[in-house]
């Protein structure tokens, strides 16, 4: 109590020294629950004590992260100083990190990047204030191996363990300190060192334990003085009465030639691309067949890595930033594949609807049993698919109609079996009967159903391990309603409807029709949903 009181006090005194004009400015989100309320208000106390101005929420779900990041960035640009910490559950996989809001019951990474705030995010906004601001993650991780130790490497493929992999990856923006660690030890290295106001950044952070360092540590600066009392101070030094001979100034230390990258990232910051453009160039990229692990806006390593083999094949310096030359030609690319997937798939379409007609001829259009199982056996979900079953129903109830009584019940009884020894005793005992051509047909469909079942717990396997959450099972069958296919009720189920609708899609544009959703069937979404094609 005596420690939260005398920093309250700390506080209101800086607020009637400090001058107006300038802001240090903090972001605080813990979407932990109230177990860690303790830790979390020394911090905010500690922040308020040294003159900062805290956007503070506690507990914070999906919308108040995002409602508080968006006012903490609109007076971003008035900031002396920034610091934005996170306390929370953490989501690190494959080269992202995703910070968790309260109530987070997602599963897999892409439930993660959809409902969380990428890291980048972060890192992003405090890289418009460089030399001048920290990012705190205090990590409670959803993985148990979380707390495995790593390094940002200086290699984009260094080898880490997973999840330390992820942490391996984040590229750092220029002139950002990074810490990470432990919830409880993250937070004591705010509130114990960095807000130190007697040392500078570098000499705050230094020998921390428990508590990793990334990025740049400035050692002009302590993000523990109030604002505007450093330069106060160095105005009010009283001038020496003893008058020394002038001391030539030393010559400026030669500064380092930018490399490449960072040129390049200048270059593409120089663009201003908001948010919109930059979901245009991960939509790109995708129709070309690169992977950025989600259309959302948010340039993560996935992104860069398509963009860095994209330039590489195009004979473009790999940097992973893009020049204005790099998206007109991107995006003019992305239309003329997008054209030729179009095409592709109309005459695909075209060449399937042909071989069906055709088909058809030459079986089901004679009207015979063997002639239409034949057809459905080869086009299952083919143009006269319907008109074939409703001729065979036919064909077998009149059979059923004309067969002797005899006849009649032995095959009665082989179809209550249902086996294909069932029906290879009713064949033995009565090759010529009314339903032998039947038989054979139920046999052949027995055997092939093991392989057919293996094609499609396969297809299922791909499925699922794209690890889709109900918001984009959601879309994927409204992007197939919009495209002019009936998949009943949009609520990402994949029902019945939803697999039927898909498999038609899936045998129109030459896919595997399987009626299960992989990568290649979300690129031709994609296509078709541009109003392409069909």
């Amino acid at each position: 109590m005596k420690t939260r009181l005398a920093l309250l006090l700390s506080a209101a005194t800086v607020a009637l020294t400090a001058p107006a004009s300038a802001a240090n400015l903090a972001l605080l989100l813990d979407t932990a629950g109230e177990e860690g309320a303790e830790a979390r208000n020394l911090v905010a106390d500690s922040l308020a004590a040294q003159g900062y101005e805290v956007t503070e929420r506690a507990e914070a779900d999906r919308e108040a992260m995002r409602e508080a990041i968006t006012a903490f960035a609109e007076r971003l640009d008035e900031a002396e100083r920034a610091v934005l910490i996170f306390a929370g559950p953490v989501w690190a996989e494959g080269g992202h990190l995703s910070l968790l809001p309260a109530g987070y019951e997602g599963e897999g990474f892409i439930d993660a990047a959809l409902d969380g705030v990428a890291l980048d995010l972060l890192l992003e906004l405090a890289g418009m204030r460089p030399g001048r601001s920290a990012v705190v993650v205090a990590h409670d991780t959803v993985d148990p191996d979380a707390e495995a130790e790593a390094e940002f490497a200086d290699d984009p493929a260094a080898e880490a363990p997973e999840p330390a992999q992820a942490w391996a990856r984040v590229d750092v923006p220029q002139g950002v300190l990074v810490l990470a660690g432990p919830r409880e030890a993250a937070l004591d290295a705010v509130t114990e060192h960095l807000l130190d106001p007697e040392r500078t950044a570098d000499a705050a952070v230094e020998g921390l334990e428990d508590v990793r360092i990334y990025g740049f540590a400035s050692p002009h600066l302590s993000f523990g003085a109030p604002p505007g009392l450093a330069e106060e101070a160095e105005v009010r030094e009283p001038r020496p009465e003893v008058v020394e001979a002038p001391v030539p100034e030393p010559e400026p230390e030669p500064q380092p030639e930018p490399t490449p990258e960072e040129i390049a990232a200048a270059e593409e910051a120089a663009l201003d691309l908001d948010q919109q453009a930059r979901r245009q160039v991960q939509e790109d990229l995708t129709v070309l067949g690169y992977s950025t692990r989600g259309i959302d806006g948010l340039f993560g390593p996935a992104t860069r890595g398509a963009i860095r083999e994209w330039q590489e094949r195009r004979d473009f310096t790999p940097t992973g930033y893009l020049t204005a030359e790099q998206v007109a030609r991107l995006r003019e690319m992305a239309a003329a594949r997008s054209a030729e997937l179009a095409e592709e798939a109309e005459r695909a379409r075209q060449v399937e609807e042909e071989a069906d007609a055709a088909f058809w001829r030459a079986t089901g259009a004679a009207g015979t049993a063997p002639d239409l199982r034949a057809y459905l056996a080869r086009y299952p979900d083919g143009i006269y698919a319907e008109e074939a079953r409703a001729q065979l129903q036919a064909i077998e109830a009149e059979a059923r109609g004309t067969a002797e009584a005899e006849d009649r019940a032995a095959w009665e009884a082989a179809e209550a079996e249902g086996d294909a020894s069932a029906y290879r005793d009713y064949l033995a005992e009565r090759p010529d009967g009314a339903f032998a051509e039947l038989a054979e047909a139920r046999i052949r469909a027995l055997e092939e159903a093991p392989e057919r079942e293996a094609i499609r717990a396969e297809a299922a396997a791909r499925e699922d391990a794209l690890g889709l959450s109900t918001a984009s099972r959601v879309l994927i069958e409204s992007q197939l309603a919009a495209v002019g296919y009936n998949v009943g009720t949009a609520d990402g189920s994949f029902d019945d409807d939803f697999r039927n609708a898909l498999r038609e899609f899936q045998a129109r544009r030459g896919l595997e029709a399987t009626g299960y959703v992989d990568q290649a069937t979300v690129q031709a979404l994609i296509v078709a949903s541009l109003g392409l094609s069909r």
